[in-house]
């Protein structure tokens, strides 16, 4: 799981869970772990306070997160969190923003840790 922990020293602009250095360069090609990468709750204020939620989630996706956490907490409650975040994210794909490909990937190891799981 990726915090949202700022290092200037890794990213001087994004915090670790929306920061392709930290996820897709640091963690993936560097150290090179293959699993799901799971981000902390995008409703945190570490987050909702300099990112809105459409940013948040396309900056995640693209810097490689597998999975988000939407808390869904009371300073942002949407009683359609899913349906809103299927769409953001599929608005997202069909704009061209986020890679179908990056869709992919993390499909991939979402199922890969499944089968995992149930051996």
């Amino acid at each position: 799981m990726v915090s949202h922990l700022f290092n200037k020293n890794i990213d001087p602009v994004y915090p670790s869970s929306l920061s392709q250095r930290t996820i897709d360069s640091l963690l993936r090609k560097d150290i090179g772990f293959d699993g799901v990468v799971l981000i902390d709750n995008m409703h945190l204020d570490s987050i909702i306070k300099d990112y809105d939620f459409k940013q948040s989630v396309e900056l995640a996706i693209n810097a490689g997160a597998d999975m988000i956490i939407l808390g869904n907490n009371a300073k942002l409650y949407h009683d359609d969190l899913i349906d809103k975040s299927v769409a953001t994210i599929s608005e997202l794909v069909e704009q061209g923003k986020i890679p179908l490909e990056r869709i992919n990937e993390s499909y991939e190891r979402v199922v890969r840790l499944k089968k995992q799981l149930k051996k």
